[in-house]
Order: structure tokens, then sequence, then C-alpha cells
């Protein structure tokens, strides 16, 4: 036949080519999604606890700033007390005295907690992977 294209592969195996391709295609899609689910779920997660650890961060500095001003308070508390102890040599402070001491050493006990929760407030955390893929956690 003259003027009659001839191919090099038959008409059925070029569509069984094209199917197979639109198969993995569509694999690929499934994959594609179940990564964008993924990505999803580790994005959530990093904003949670990009959230959790904003406000820990205000806990601490709130903490640190009340820390602060008791160890002010006390520190006034000695300094009236030495006022009245030296305008009255007779009156007996000694009770205010041990209270003073009482209070400074919880404060000195209360400053090792602050200390220790702003470590640990800094400190990064590992979590485990618990996927198929290392490094995420569902």
């Amino acid at each position: 036949m003259e003027g009659a294209i001839h191919f090099d592969r038959p008409l059925e195996a070029v569509l069984a080519e094209l199917k197979a391709i639109a198969a993995t295609q569509a694999a690929q899609g499934v994959i594609l999604a179940r990564i964008e689910s993924t990505q999803e779920k580790i994005l959530m997660s990093q904003a949670d606890i990009n959230s959790a650890v904003s406000q820990e961060n205000a806990e601490v500095a709130d903490l640190a700033t009340q820390d602060a001003a008791i160890l002010a308070a006390q520190t006034a508390l000695t300094a009236e007390i030495a006022t009245l102890q030296a305008a009255n040599p007779g009156v007996d402070t000694s009770g205010l005295v041990t209270a003073t001491a009482a209070l400074l050493t919880a404060q000195g006990a209360d400053d090792s907690t602050v200390a220790a929760l702003t470590a640990s407030a800094a400190a990064p955390e590992t979590t485990a992977a618990t996927s198929d893929n290392p490094g995420i956690a569902n």
C-alpha cells in the first residue's frame, strides 16, 4: 500500500503504554497526597510547639519577675529590721531576724527552681519517630 502510514509498534502497545503511564501518574498522585498530608501534620505540630514554647517562655519570664520582686521585698524587710534595731536597741527583733532568714533561705530554693525552669524552657525537646518515615512522629 502506497501512501499508508506504517507504525513501528501496534496501536494496542502504544495504548497499553499510555495506560501504564496514567496508572503511574495516579500512584504518584496518591504518594504526593500522603506527602502533603504528612507535611501538614509537621507544620501543625511545629505551630503547636512554637505556641507552647512561647507560652512557657512568658511564664518563666513572669516567674523571674516575681522572683526578683520577692527578693527586693525581702531585702527591704531586712533593711527595715536593721533600722528598727538601730533606733530601738532594747526591742527584741530576734523573731523577725529568724523569720527573714527563713524567707531568704526559701528564696534561694525558689531561685534554683526558676533557674531550672529557665534552663528546661531553653532546652530543645526530642521525640522518637513513630512513623515509617524517620523523623516524622504521628
